[in-house]
């Protein structure tokens, strides 16, 4: 092979000319090895119930909002998205129905920051009144939403794979029937008696409905009843619960939290001394520190305090036994029932 700058002959396999060693041609690298086929995705081994590891068993806490949500995002990551589809309905089947609505809002919010698409403010609307919808019991409609919102999340960012996943939940409720009647309105409507935490719950969510749905007076009426007919340790113990649900999800800075939870500690307390007046200015610095839309476990503490100004001025309640251990304050919050 002739070398084109100094026209020196070389061997006809020669990478470089003897001569002035000009680069006659570049040695081809080896190829790779190939690489091995990636393994197929198999499900993860369930329990004799069908839950898988790490799956709560029940969704009556912040925290188990927080498991199921990380072992969906799990299962979507495997492509295994019937399971995934499961596990979101439970949020919404089995869940706080406020906590889930703030859940799947803020993943909306979160997405919407995020985002640059041209359709996005539309998608977020769609996604607000599915989560709304939710709430009411509305799988349907919440569904139809979801179902319209889904295509326009169409991006491949953690944040948009996170909203898909709960709008993928929303349409797997509907799919299952949606939520159970006892966790909207309990089944025989306004329990008759308080005489246990079952009822206790009941009223609670009656009254929140209630009071969502704009009906005040009405929200004060029943949530009064826990100020006239419990004993009043337990009238002090369900405002503890009920305000510890709320700041164990309320994300306020340390100060502000400390500031709420000795709000509600005071106007617990007051509560058990049948000073209603006192526990509802005592509750004014927690209720400060609401969402301006009262939306979440925040809105139960909102409705005790409209309770608390309906017992302004009323007669004392006449005493009743409490249905707490040897009816004394509890040690702890072992005790306690969770709101």
């Amino acid at each position: 092979m002739n070398c084109p700058s100094c026209g020196y002959d070389n061997a006809e396999d020669a990478l470089s000319c003897n001569l002035c060693q000009l680069v006659l041609r570049k040695e081809k690298a080896a190829a790779p090895p190939p690489m091995p086929a990636p393994a197929p995705a198999s499900a993860a081994p369930a329990s004799a119930d069908g839950r898988l590891p790490g799956e709560p068993a029940r969704m009556d806490n912040a925290q188990a909002f927080a498991d199921i949500l990380l072992l969906a995002l799990k299962q979507g990551t495997a492509e295994r998205f019937d399971e995934a589809e499961r596990l979101m309905a439970r949020v919404f089947l089995e869940g706080d129905p406020l906590l889930a609505r703030d859940l799947l809002g803020a993943a909306g919010d979160a997405w919407h920051k995020a985002t640059r698409l041209e359709r996005a403010a539309e998608a977020l609307l769609m996604v607000k009144a599915a989560a709304a919808a939710t709430v009411t019991g509305d799988f349907d409609k919440a569904a139809t939403l979801a179902m319209g919102a889904s295509p326009l999340v169409k991006e491949t960012t953690a944040e948009a794979f996170r909203l898909q996943l709960l709008l993928l939940g929303v349409r797997g409720a509907a799919k299952r029937g949606g939520r159970k009647a006892a966790k909207t309105a309990p089944a025989g409507g306004e329990p008759a008696k308080l005489d246990s935490f079952e009822a206790w719950r009941d009223l609670l969510e009656l009254a929140t409905q209630t009071a969502l749905s704009g009906d005040l007076a009405g929200c004060a009426r029943l949530a009064s009843r826990f100020f006239r007919e419990l004993n009043l340790t337990d009238c002090e113990n369900l405002m503890l619960s009920v305000g510890e649900s709320w700041l164990k999800t309320a994300g306020l800075p340390p100060d502000a939290e400390a500031a709420a939870r000795a709000s509600v500690k005071a106007a617990a307390a007051a509560a058990g001394r049948e000073d209603f007046a006192g526990a509802h200015a005592a509750l004014v610095p927690a209720l400060q520190l609401l969402p301006k839309d009262r939306v979440g476990p925040g809105m139960r503490v909102a409705v005790l305090a409209l309770g608390l100004k309906a017992m302004m001025g009323a007669a004392a309640p006449a005493p009743v036994p409490s249905i707490l251990p040897d009816a004394a304050p509890p040690p702890g919050a072992a005790n306690k029932p969770r709101f």
